[in-house]
This record gives C-alpha cells, sequence and structure tokens, in this order.
C-alpha cells in the first residue's frame, strides 16, 4: 500500500529525491485509507451488536458506510502505481517474471507470514479449528481474518498484468471504463446465476473482475495523473458537491435495512458513490499537498509514516481487535461502548508498535547491535 511512485517532470508538485519525481498526495491517500480501514473493523461489532435502527446503531452505521470505499481505494492507488510503471519503464527494460517476484517479496510473503501468525493465535485459542485444511484454505481465500480477501484481489490483478498493460497502450478511456463498469456490474449478479444451479458463491467477493472498476479507474488516473491532478484541484468545489449523493446513498441504504424494504439496488449504486468517494480523498489530498500550513505540514509528516506502516497494520490490526474482544467476552464482558473503546484503543495504537518494533529488529540483525 506504500505507493512511491517515480514520475518525470510535470506540472504536479515537485517532490523529488535521487533526481526521481513522486505522487506524494497518495502517500496521504494511502495513510488515511488504513486509519479508515481501522475505523471498519473497529466499529464492526457495534453494526452487528446493536438493534438495527436505534440511535446508537445509528451514529455508527453512517461513517461505518461512509467508510466502506477503502479496498476499492487500495485498489485504485495500486492501479496508478501501475499505470506509471507501464506508461514510463522501457519493454525491454521490463521482465513480467521480475515484476511478479517483487510483489510475492513485499505483498505475498508478508501475508503468508501474518496467516501463519493469525492461524496459531486464533487455532491455540479455540477460535478456529487447528488443523492443517483451514490454515490452506484460509491461505487460499482469505478469510483467517476479515481483512485478507483484499490480498487475494489485488494479487490477481497483478497476475494479470498483460491485460492491463494492453488497457493503457492501446484502450482508450471511453472505451475501458465503460466496459470495466458494465463487467463489474455484472458481476454483481453471479451469485443470483450460480445458485440457480446449486453453485457455492461464498467467495464471490474474492474475484477481481467484481473490481475492475475501480482498478481501471486507477490505471487511466495514472496514466493522465498530470490532467486529473489539475483537474482535480481547479473543479475542486465541484468535486466535494460529490459528498451528496454519497450521503444521499449511504442514508438510503440505512433506511431500506431499517424498514426492511430493498426498493433500490443499492449495490450497483455503491460502485458509483465508491468512485465518488475515491476522487473526493483524492482531491483532499492534493490540496494538502499543496499547503505549506504549519499544521498541514506536520499532518503531511505524520501521514507519510502512517503510509510506510500501512501495509504492516492492515495485516496486523484486526489480530489485536479479535483476541482482545475473544478475551473480554470469555470472562462475560459485553458492553457494546466498552468494547468499542477498548477495540480502538488497541488497534490504533498496537499494530503502528508493533511495526515500529519489527522496524527496529530488521535494523538490529542487519547492522549488528552497537558498542
Amino acid at each position: 500500500m506504500n505507493n512511491n511512485i517515480c514520475l518525470p517532470k510535470a506540472s504536479v508538485p515537485e517532490h523529488t529525491e535521487n533526481g526521481y519525481k513522486y505522487i506524494q498526495e497518495l502517500n496521504y491517500f494511502n495513510a488515511i485509507a488504513c486509519l479508515l480501514v481501522i475505523f471498519i473493523h473497529v466499529v464492526a461489532i457495534g453494526i452487528s451488536g446493536l438493534t438495527v435502527g436505534s440511535w446508537q446503531e445509528n451514529i455508527l452505521y453512517l461513517p461505518w458506510r461512509l467508510a466502506a470505499f477503502v479496498v476499492p481505494a487500495f485498489l485504485f492507488s495500486g492501479a496508478v502505481k501501475m499505470a506509471q510503471q507501464i506508461k514510463f519503464a522501457k519493454d525491454k527494460d521490463f521482465s513480467y517474471f521480475q515484476y511478479m517476484a517483487e510483489r510475492c517479496k513485499t505483498i505475498l510473503l508478508p501475508y503468508i507470514a501474518f496467516c501463519f501468525i493469525y492461524f496459531f493465535t486464533l487455532g491455540m485459542m479455540g477460535y478456529i479449528p487447528f488443523d492443517f485444511n483451514t490454515l490452506i484454505r484460509g491461505m487460499l481465500t482469505g478469510d483467517l481474518s476479515g481483512q485478507f480477501y483484499y490480498i487475494i484481489i489485488v494479487i490477481q490483478f497483478y497476475i494479470l498484468f498483460p491485460i492491463w498493460k494492453h488497457l493503457v497502450k492501446n484502450t482508450p478511456i471511453w472505451a475501458g471504463l465503460p466496459l470495466s463498469l458494465i463487467i463489474s456490474m455484472l458481476s454483481l449478479k453471479i451469485p443470483v446465476y450460480f445458485e440457480m444451479f446449486g453453485i457455492n458463491t461464498a467467495y464471490i467477493d474474492r474475484f477481481c473482475i467484481l473490481y475492475a472498476f475501480f482498478w481501471s479507474i486507477g490505471l487511466y488516473v495514472g496514466k493522465l495523473y498530470d490532467v486529473f491532478y489539475n483537474s482535480l484541484y481547479e473543479n475542486r468545489k465541484t468535486v466535494f458537491l460529490l459528498l451528496i449523493p454519497v450521503l444521499c446513498a449511504a442514508v438510503i441504504n440505512q433506511i431500506q435495512l431499517i424498514t426492511r424494504n430493498f426498493v433500490l439496488e443499492m449495490d450497483f449504486f455503491k460502485l458509483l458513490t465508491d468512485a465518488m468517494s475515491i476522487l473526493i480523498l483524492l482531491t483532499i489530498c492534493i490540496i494538502l499537498d499543496k499547503s505549506e500550513i504549519p499544521v498541514n505540514i506536520w499532518l503531511k509528516n505524520l501521514l507519510n509514516k502512517i503510509n510506510k506502516a500501512s501495509y504492516f497494520v492492515y495485516l496486523a490490526h484486526c489480530l489485536f481487535i479479535t483476541v482482545a474482544t475473544l478475551q473480554l467476552q470469555m470472562r462475560g464482558i459485553n458492553d457494546i461502548a466498552l468494547l468499542l473503546l477498548i477495540r480502538a484503543l488497541l488497534g490504533y495504537s498496537m499494530p503502528f508498535l508493533l511495526y515500529i518494533l519489527w522496524q527496529r529488529c530488521k535494523h538490529f540483525f542487519r547492522f549488528g547491535a552497537k558498542p
């Protein structure tokens, strides 16, 4: 999720290192998305445990629903990075196998390591079956923890790199983007078609075609980044008007849950409102990047640090939240407010502390203890 992306000189602000330019605002984008995904898992117990329509559930539901675009946001960011690599890398210098090896090293190996950690921790607690089949199935499906399904999805997108290379180089946006939207919309109905033939669709949300729309948006934004950067900034007031349909969709969805009257198919709307939320967040990050107010400089430094830890934190945070919740509930503590408070304190502290410890351990073993 770390998206320090090399760019040639263009109209975006100067952020250079060793002569290369970076899309700095994507660091802030990833950091904020990382904080939002922790929020989603922290409040999940309130969404599932409180009575639908109660004032407590209503308070939690709206921000929870609004934050639910984070996985599409991470995919968008990853696609921007891929498009930059496609746009500026020379074909003769690019190796698909080298590319996949790097993805395996930076994405897949940490995921596998955390799968083992979750498996042994939750298995020893009796929360999941402690057997080899559970581990292997968990790695392949991402069901050892709620956030792992993102890894399964993004690896599929990486494997399909030649398709995205063709899309970026040869397919115009007016053709590629509508096609990807149609594919994603049709994918939402796959469970209905499969169930007609008795086919299990428990893991349908792990297939990348469901998220093709967000990936395609990222590819085209990455390909034409200067144009999008300038347009989003110059039209930022108009971009923020997209908050209206995003908020309306969240409210309508809650009303339908309360009344159990599902008149509108909100899954289709969610494809569009998630895309709007991505554009709003990117615009906020662009505005932040242009700001030189002291408090914003401090905020940018903080977000840069969070961005560096974001993938590690993404993998780790649910372990602390889940283990703490299980331990508390085993001791008869089921008060939702107390559980939410403890889950928030742990979710926003322990993964970052563990990341700092991990970095210091790597430094120690790499260079040895200093006298």
